[in-house]
């Protein structure tokens, strides 16, 4: 896809600060006589105003009371969810609890775990047996994993082929600050069920009772943070029950948490229809950065943002008719409801969804 020719890049921001601020270009000019190209420090200080710019255009401050959310910073992520490998007359397993070739072994027989089950997706799958969910620890080989010290059977058990696999928990985007409503489960047969949004801590309750909720589809959904590491800062993951028994695509609506411009990713996000704002708000980082003061360039900056805004609100006028998506509005639930206010065997009915 072409980009629109009047949408500014990295690039053009770059050089409207560098000749604002510094009276020069940020990088050499092809052929000119001498090199009016910045320094390492001053392109280091451009970039920087850049970034701040870019935060004050995404997270607009409009005055008392007043906030935006902007429509192009909400994309639809379609989040492919794999099928469960259950056992079989010819496919089992056994579990021995201590003394196998590590603490706490399953081993399959007849089949090899599903192409998804890897040293990276073992931490966020469950295994259950005999209807009674168990938290993998590790995958070892292509027929033996581990489970967690913390949930295991306890004693060893014997041959048997009531058993699944599946990956319970999924991680999100980097760049995913929420999800925005509930999500939608698209399953092979093309019908869309709901999943309401309810507490984490709600799922991984239901998930340690016994009995087994006899349903093949997710009907709820959670999201949490997942622990921060030494290498990346805090990322989510989404958790969902009954458990997934089919691959099927999850698809739902999100806030996006912008990253920084880079030579490769040039492009801000509101294409040409925000460039004049974005490109104001940066002249006004300089001025303030140049006098002190937040002058004409940052009233200007100001004026195009209302602009933008009431841009963005019409852009957003246009929603639910026709729209298959999920809306907390339209399927009601929310962080904190517990399943919608229906479990099986409460007085009140599970809606039915047709096919679309």
């Amino acid at each position: 896809m072409t980009e629109p020719t009047l949408s500014l890049t990295l690039d053009h921001l770059r050089d409207e600060i560098a000749s604002e601020y510094f009276g020069g270009q940020y990088s050499s000019t092809p052929g000119a006589i001498y090199d009016d190209a910045l320094g390492v420090g001053e392109k280091a200080q451009v970039d920087d105003m850049v970034s701040s710019a870019l935060r004050r255009f995404y997270n607009p401050a409009l005055g008392p009371g007043r906030s935006h959310s902007w429509s192009f910073l909400k994309p639809w992520m379609y989040l492919q969810l794999n099928a469960e490998l259950t056992g079989s007359s010819t496919v089992t397993m056994v579990y021995d609890h201590t003394g196998g070739t590590y603490e706490r072994q399953i081993t399959m027989t007849g089949d090899t775990w599903p192409s998804w089950f890897t040293e990276t997706t073992a931490p966020f799958s469950s295994f259950r047996i005999a209807g009674i969910n168990y938290t993998v620890e590790a995958y070892k080989t292509t027929t033996v994993l581990t489970l967690t010290e913390s949930n295991n059977p306890g004693e060893d058990i014997a041959s048997t082929d009531d058993f699944a696999l599946n990956q319970s928990n999924y991680v999100l985007p980097d760049d995913l600050a929420y999800i925005e409503g509930d999500v939608t489960f698209r399953q092979q047969d093309n019908s869309h069920i709901p999943c309401r949004k309810v507490m984490p801590e709600t799922i991984e309750m239901r998930r340690m009772q016994t009995a087994h909720l006899s349903m093949n589809t997710p009907r709820w959904f959670a999201t949490r943070a997942m622990a921060r590491t030494e290498t990346q800062g805090t990322r989510q993951e989404m958790l969902f029950y009954p458990d997934i028994n089919e691959a099927a695509v999850a698809f739902f609506q999100y806030q996006v948490r912008p990253n920084s411009l880079t030579n490769d990713a040039g492009y801000p996000y509101g294409a040409s229809d925000h460039s004049e704002t974005i490109k104001a708000s940066c002249l006004a980082v300089v001025e303030e950065a140049s006098s002190g003061v937040k002058g004409v360039r940052y009233q200007t900056f100001r004026e195009l943002l209302e602009a933008s805004v009431m841009l963005d609100a019409r852009n957003k006028r246009v929603e639910e008719y026709g729209h298959h998506g999920p809306t907390s509005r339209r399927y009601g639930g929310g962080q904190g409801s517990q399943f919608g206010g229906w479990w099986p065997g409460s007085q009140s009915e599970m809606p039915h969804y047709s096919s679309i």
